[in-house]
């Protein structure tokens, strides 16, 4: 790896994480505030399953062509991505709505949670405009505008506390949460949207464009990108929805508050250097030079999560509930077990772009169904033989741990096969 392209990287990834520490902080801070004065651990239960849900749908809104947008060097082409990516989001969010509505019916989780006609409305709100903010993201990516893209978490994460402790201060039930995040997300989503039609460069106008031939160029994130998106995204949810099923609003919300707390610690480098990452490997056609690239990142992320694992088994349980009161005493050993996979996936997903550029979507579709599955067996069969919500959560986390090492591992096969002449 080159020194000029090492020391892009750094910066790039240095900018972003600027304006993620910032947002993060501004995140954290009021979050430990409300669930220490305002909210239970099943209030925030119902937090994470309802973002857990919407974010399936939000994922694969534009079935993955955002990605493409990164991508694509012709402006014409990648402008034209973006319509299509808004068209199938729209689609997916009215999915989205439709399916929580069904599930009030049918399921016990969704009216839990789904307990009023303002939250149900919600739904289809929340994933487009989440999935919009990851739309014009892959853009400002695409342009290299890191600034705007680290200023405009920072937005969003402020819009959600500001959102989040209005209706707190107003008694506003545990929806509050809920609302709170959905307003910073609409207010990002309509910001960014400013920017790129203020920004976007002048196209050729006299260049058709077919919206099939565009989806038939992109298939492969359509065809097998977006159906390991689902399961990651699905998986997440699962985990929330099986223990508020099988245990408690309670134990369900502590597992929500952990992931929560390491999901922040984990994505403040894992966001910002993801996006940098794919925007390097994008323009390297060398395997011997992309395996180089890999080994390098790989080993300091192992580094950084090493010394997560180590601060967290050194921090006392004492100050986890001075700082959040005493409802939370069993929050600590329940982010220690899940630190385990965690940080093992932080590695994972922050170089996970590697198999988009090496073409290997196709064959990752039967790992993710294995995946799932064993994900779902994991915590369907320890309840069933223990009913411990410890010993269910140990089983998930080593499930989770062997795919994410397996994932990891297996890139290096796959730079190995990749053939730069057919990229």
């Amino acid at each position: 790896m080159d020194k000029n392209s090492k020391n892009n990287l750094l910066k790039h990834v240095a900018t972003l994480m600027s304006g993620t520490i910032l947002a993060q902080i501004i995140s954290f801070a009021t979050f430990t505030y409300l669930i220490r004065q305002y909210y239970s651990p099943s209030d925030l239960s119902n937090f994470m399953w309802f973002f857990e849900f919407v974010s399936i749908f939000a994922a694969i809104g534009a079935l993955r062509l955002e990605t493409a947008i990164i991508l694509e060097r012709d402006n014409n082409l990648a402008y034209h991505l973006i319509k299509l990516c808004i068209k199938f989001l729209f689609l997916f969010s009215l999915i989205g709505g439709v399916i929580a509505l069904i599930g009030i019916f049918i399921n016990q989780s969704f009216k839990i949670v789904l307990d009023s006609p303002l939250l149900l409305i919600t739904v289809p709100i929340a994933i487009f405009s989440l999935g919009m903010v990851q739309i014009f993201t892959s853009w400002f990516t695409r342009e290299q505008k890191f600034k705007t893209i680290a200023s405009n978490k920072i937005i969003q994460n402020s819009g959600s506390a500001l959102g989040q402790f209005t209706f707190a201060i107003s008694k506003f039930t545990s929806a509050g949460l809920i609302l709170g995040k959905v307003f910073g997300s609409i207010v990002a989503a309509l910001l960014l949207f400013k920017q790129y039609y203020s920004s976007k460069p002048k196209l050729d106008k006299s260049i058709a464009v077919n919206n099939r031939s565009l989806i038939q160029k992109n298939k492969d994130f359509i065809l097998y990108s977006t159906p390991g998106t689902l399961i990651g995204t699905f998986i997440n949810f699962l985990l929330i929805h099986l223990f508020l099923t099988y245990y408690s609003e309670d134990i369900s919300g502590e597992i929500g508050a952990a992931k929560y707390y390491l999901g922040i610690g984990f994505s403040i480098i894992s966001s910002a250097f993801a996006q940098v990452f794919f925007s390097n490997i994008a323009k390297i056609n060398d395997k011997q030079q992309l395996k180089k690239y890999y080994t390098y990142w790989l080993l300091r992320l192992i580094g950084i999560a090493g010394l997560v694992l180590i601060t967290l088994h050194l921090v006392p349980n004492s100050l986890i509930v001075a700082v959040l009161g005493s409802k939370w005493t069993n929050l600590l050993p329940t982010v220690r077990i899940m630190s385990i996979w965690m940080s093992i996936m932080f590695v994972s997903s922050s170089l996970s772009y590697i198999y988009i550029k090496v073409n290997q979507q196709r064959t990752l579709i039967f790992f993710d169904i294995i995946h799932l599955l064993f994900i779902w067996l994991s915590i369907f069969i320890s309840y069933r033989l223990y009913a411990d919500a410890e010993t269910s959560l140990i089983w998930f986390t080593v499930t989770q741990s062997l795919y994410y090492i397996i994932a990891i591992v297996a890139a290096y096969y796959f730079i190995e096969r990749f053939k730069p002449a057919e990229n």
